[in-house]
């Protein structure tokens, strides 16, 4: 296009060189309503084609962004790699890369997550009944004949002074009681009439609940869930394993091709060198920022909570790979698992648990700036209430991946605010 218009331009000032006027002034009039007739059609086919390719690559955004991801952090790897191996051989150096990345994060990812559920029951059941004894701790009564010196609950006296909140614990007691598989406290315990007092037969079958009662009926509508269940969990397992495929496929060739691939992607983008060079600096340092500078944080985080625990009697590997969770969610962090547990110690009187559990919480919230520098240099520069907007958003529109995407599509919309901003007031 800029060499058609340096053409019109030339045309435009052969005549004034001639001195004549002539009919060339509307030839180029009409040569350039043609090409801006051409350039809108093809902006529409571009539009079209844009759109069509959208739609086509829309199933399979997760494995693309995860393997830009994955390259971006493993690139430096696969260089050196590559050098080991012998600067030709890059499919070698892009399959052993490859390889590596599963054996050192997908495996022991996968095999934490599947321990995790493991160990789900046994740690909820352990909470609550935890839970269950300090409220029991605060709420005591004193006992017949301990004299007025008894040690009474430091809730008592308000809970005889207000019924209603005495009969709301209760149900919550109780609600604790049912998970942590124990049996209900006398207060809200009910007593079951007898089959005779129902009115009923004695029949064993019969003298069970309705929901309890199995017929052929509700039977068949079991085994119907179940196979609902199970075919289910068979098309999301094969989903999870297409998708994870696919992203070692695209990461494989993402290694071995990567400058070519990003080379083809930018000289068909109508920006100039600078800007885009800006677009990824900013999705190097982003991704980088999340991924080494929150995740491993998290992890130390976790395995620092893990070994306390251990200490402290409780299921470690959970509770440590939830306090390593909850350290991705921004500003609150690690606080959604030690306070509460902090405060469980302290209610059920163990003192000196709860000093402790508060010691290492104190440490683990000041991992954020001793341990973060060490993997990341820099940040997402970015205010913590944007930060906590963004992940919670992108968790919620995109799922887990979007704990990644929601910052990065911050981050790169205001370098590309700041590069607009920029390109206009240089225009002007």
């Amino acid at each position: 296009m800029d060499h058609l218009e340096q053409n019109g331009s030339a045309g435009d000032r052969g005549p004034e060189g001639s001195g004549g006027a002539g009919p060339a002034p509307s030839g180029v009039a009409a040569a350039r309503a043609g090409l801006s007739l051409g350039h809108w059609v093809l902006l529409v086919g571009l539009g079209i084609l844009c759109t069509a390719v959208f739609l086509i690559f829309l199933p399979f955004w997760v494995p693309l962004f995860l393997a830009a991801v994955v390259t971006t952090l493993t690139y430096p790897t696969y260089l050196r790699v590559l050098r080991l191996v012998g600067g030709h051989r890059k499919r070698l150096a892009s399959a052993i890369t490859c390889l590596g990345f599963t054996l050192v994060v997908l495996i022991p990812t996968t095999w934490v997550f599947l321990n995790i559920l493991s160990e789900a029951p046994k740690a909820v059941r352990g909470g609550a009944a935890d839970l269950l004894r300090g409220l029991d701790h605060v709420t005591r009564r004193a006992e017949p004949g301990g004299g007025a010196d008894a040690d009474v609950g430091v809730l008592r006296k308000f809970l005889d002074e207000h019924p209603d909140m005495e009969k709301r614990l209760n149900g919550w007691k109780s609600a604790l009681a049912t998970i942590a598989g124990e049996a209900p406290p006398d207060s809200t315990r009910k007593t079951a009439p007898s089959p005779e007092q129902e009115g009923g037969p004695v029949d064993g079958i019969a003298a069970l609940p309705e929901p309890s009662r199995v017929t052929v009926g509700n039977l068949g509508g079991l085994l119907d869930s179940l196979a609902s269940l199970a075919t289910s969990l068979l098309r999301g397992a094969a989903g999870f394993l297409f998708k994870l495929f696919l992203m070692l496929f695209l990461l494989f060739y993402f290694l071995k091709d990567g400058p070519q691939i990003l080379g083809s992607l930018r000289s068909g983008i109508p920006v100039s060198s600078a800007y885009q060079d800006k677009l990824i600096r900013t999705f190097d340092q982003v991704t980088r920022s999340i991924v080494r500078g929150t995740f491993l944080t998290a992890l130390c985080q976790g395995a620092v909570a893990g070994v306390a625990f251990v200490f402290l009697g409780k299921q470690a590997f959970f509770w440590g790979a939830a306090t390593a969770l909850s350290a991705l969610v921004p500003v609150v962090g690690t606080t959604l698992i030690t306070v509460p547990m902090t405060l469980s110690f302290a209610i059920g009187g163990q003192w000196g648990h709860a000093i402790a559990m508060a010691a290492v919480a104190a440490f683990i919230g000041t991992m954020d700036n001793i341990v973060r520098p060490l993997f990341v240099q820099g940040g997402l520069r970015l205010h913590p209430v944007w930060i906590l907007l963004a992940v919670l958003g992108g968790i919620s529109v995109f799922g887990p991946p979007g704990l990644v995407i929601g910052p990065l599509a911050v981050a790169l919309t205001r370098t590309v605010l700041a590069l607009v901003i920029e390109d206009t007031e240089t225009a002007s």
